[in-house]
C-alpha cells in the first residue's frame, strides 16, 4: 500500500514538473486586433504546438519583456525556448517549421535570410497602426450594438419577436464587416499584406466587397422576411429596442444616440441599411452574384480575411480594454 502511495505521488509531481515546463517552453506575445499575431497562433495550434499567449495590451509588464527579449515594439512576437522570432512571414514559418521538426533553437533574435523587416520601425509602426484603427472600427461598432441588443432581448416576452431581434443583429454585424471594407484603413490593411501587384489587390479588395456584401444581403433578407412573417412580433421587437435606448441601461451610452435624436436612432438600428463610411450613400450589394470558394483561390483568401474580421466581432466579451492599466502588482 505505501509502495503505492509513493508511486501515485510520484506520478503526480512528475507531470506537474513536466507540465510547469512545457507551459514555459513557448511564448506568444500578442494582442488581439492584430492579424498576423492571430495568424501565427492558428498555425500553431494546427501544428498542435503547446504555446502561452500573452496579451501584451493587457499588461506593461510582459510589453515591456517582450521589447527586451525582441529589441522592438512590433508583434507577433515568438519566444521559443529562448530563440525569438519577430513577425509571421515566409521565413518565420520555416524557422518555426524547422523547430517544430525537433531543431534546436538558436538563442537570441532569429534573423530571416532574406530582408524581410524594414530598415526602420516607422513603416511597421504604421502597419500597426492601419491594422489597430480597422479592428476599432468593427468591435467598437459591434460591442456598441452588442450591449444595446443584450438590453432590448430583457424587454421580449414573445419568441418571435426574439427572433426577429437575434436576426436583427446577426444582419447588423454582416453590415459592420461589409461597411469595414469602404474604410482607407482596410484598403491600406490589404496593400500592406499583399504580395502581388496592385492589380491584384484591387482584385482581391473587389472579391471582398462582394462576398461581404453577400453575406450582409442574406442576413437582412433574413431579417425582413422573419419581420414580415409575423407584424405584431415585429412591433414588440422595436419597442423593445426604443425601451432599449431610452432606458439606457446601467447609464450605457450607445454609439450615435443622442437623447433629442432617439428616434432616428431607433429608426437607423431598424432599417439596418449599410452605408459607405466615407462618402455616406448607401450601399446595394449585388446578392446575386456567387463565389466558387473552392477552385477560385482569390476568393477563399476574400473569405478568410473576412473570416478575420468576423473574429473581432466574438472577442467582445474576451478582450479587456487596451487602455486598461496593468496591474502594480
Amino acid at each position: 500500500m505505501d509502495n503505492k502511495r509513493i508511486t501515485v505521488c510520484l506520478a503526480l509531481l512528475i507531470s506537474i514538473c513536466f507540465g510547469f515546463c512545457a507551459e514555459a517552453r513557448i511564448t506568444s506575445y500578442s494582442a488581439p486586433w492584430c492579424g498576423f499575431c492571430r495568424r501565427l497562433e492558428r498555425y500553431l495550434a494546427e501544428q498542435n504546438v503547446d504555446f502561452k499567449r500573452v496579451n501584451v495590451d493587457r499588461s506593461q509588464a510582459a510589453k515591456r519583456d517582450m521589447q527586451e527579449k525582441s529589441g522592438q515594439n512590433g508583434i507577433p512576437v515568438l519566444d521559443w525556448e529562448g530563440e525569438i522570432i519577430v513577425g509571421f512571414g515566409r521565413d518565420q514559418k520555416e524557422e518555426i517549421d524547422r523547430l517544430i521538426a525537433g531543431g534546436t533553437p538558436i538563442k537570441g533574435k532569429f534573423v530571416p535570410g532574406r530582408n524581410v523587416q524594414p530598415e526602420n520601425d516607422s513603416e511597421k509602426t504604421e502597419e500597426i497602426n492601419h491594422e489597430k484603427a480597422l479592428y476599432d472600427f468593427v468591435y467598437n461598432h459591434a460591442k456598441d450594438l452588442d450591449i444595446l441588443f443584450a438590453n432590448a432581448e430583457k424587454n421580449v416576452y414573445d419568441i418571435y419577436a426574439a427572433e426577429i431581434l437575434e436576426k436583427l443583429y446577426d444582419a447588423h454585424m454582416a453590415k459592420i464587416v461589409y461597411e469595414s471594407t469602404f474604410t482607407d484603413q482596410f484598403e491600406k490593411r490589404i496593400e500592406q499584406t499583399s504580395t502581388d501587384s496592385g492589380r491584384d489587390d484591387i482584385k482581391l479588395i473587389g472579391k471582398i466587397k462582394n462576398i461581404a456584401g453577400n453575406r450582409y444581403a442574406m442576413l437582412f433578407e433574413n431579417y425582413r422576411t422573419a419581420r414580415s412573417r409575423n407584424l405584431r412580433a415585429g412591433i414588440q421587437a422595436q419597442q423593445a429596442l426604443k425601451l432599449a435606448i431610452n432606458k439606457k441601461q446601467n447609464g450605457e451610452k450607445y454609439n450615435g444616440y443622442r437623447s433629442k435624436n432617439a428616434r432616428g436612432y431607433l429608426l437607423r438600428i431598424w432599417a439596418c441599411a449599410a452605408v459607405n463610411p466615407k462618402t455616406g450613400i448607401r450601399l446595394r450589394p449585388n446578392y446575386t452574384e456567387k463565389m466558387d470558394l473552392e477552385n477560385d483561390a482569390l476568393a477563399a483568401q476574400a473569405a478568410e480575411i473576412l473570416d478575420e474580421l468576423t473574429a473581432i466581432q466574438h472577442q467582445i466579451n474576451e478582450v479587456e480594454d487596451a487602455n486598461t492599466p496593468a496591474s502594480s502588482d
